[in-house]
């Protein structure tokens, strides 16, 4: 693991909170049924911003040259037009709690760490017992 990721996490670009946060947020209270709105649509739509994102925090490695954006507008619409990626019935927060600490990670110092508990959640589904 590169050295700056583990002992130098406050040189890493940061947010205090991004649109891609906001998007995941409000599909999570559409599905609550808190607001209003297209859930799916608020999902991709984080999705998309947290591509976006990528693209301009993508940096050069040592040794190897900057090359631009890491994904295209192309690739990031044919990536979310997969029918895989809308929201499946059942499954609708833990896809975005999935999706919200993925656009996340790396970019939002220990905020994620301070949501472990959302993140438990995926964890219970899945095993008998989480220690």
């Amino acid at each position: 693991m590169n050295r700056r990721y583990a002992y130098d996490i406050l040189n890493e670009p940061s947010l205090l909170m991004s649109y891609a946060e906001v998007q995941f947020l409000l599909a999570e209270a559409s599905i609550r049924g808190w607001t209003g709105g297209n859930a799916n649509n608020l999902y991709k739509e984080g999705i998309k911003a947290s591509l976006q994102f990528s693209n301009f925090n993508y940096p050069s490695v040592s040794g190897v040259p900057y090359t631009g954006q890491l994904y295209s507008d192309d690739d990031i619409t044919e990536y979310i037009n997969q029918p895989i990626i809308n929201l499946q019935t059942g499954k609708q927060i833990e896809q975005i709690i999935t999706q919200k600490y993925i656009s996340m990670f790396m970019n939002s110092g220990w905020q994620i760490f301070y949501e472990q508990g959302a993140l438990v959640f995926l964890f219970s589904k899945q095993y008998s017992r989480v220690y």
